[in-house]
């Protein structure tokens, strides 16, 4: 779970919007990655998301 959290530090939009469907992935699959998220990367997830809905299009 470590190796898959650390990728929320990265800053660019298609790795985040990939994480966010691991993580949703993850919680399906497991009741403890689901604890795990929940205690260590709720913040981290609502920023990403927040910015990446509050953001302007800009082709890269």
């Amino acid at each position: 779970m470590g190796l898959a959290a650390s990728l929320l530090r990265e800053k660019h939009n298609g790795v985040l919007i990939s994480v966010v469907q691991l993580f949703t992935e993850l919680c399906k699959a497991n009741k403890d990655a689901m604890e795990y998220l929940r205690k260590n990367c709720i913040k981290g997830l609502v920023r990403i998301l927040r910015d990446l809905f509050n953001s302007s299009y800009a082709p890269e």
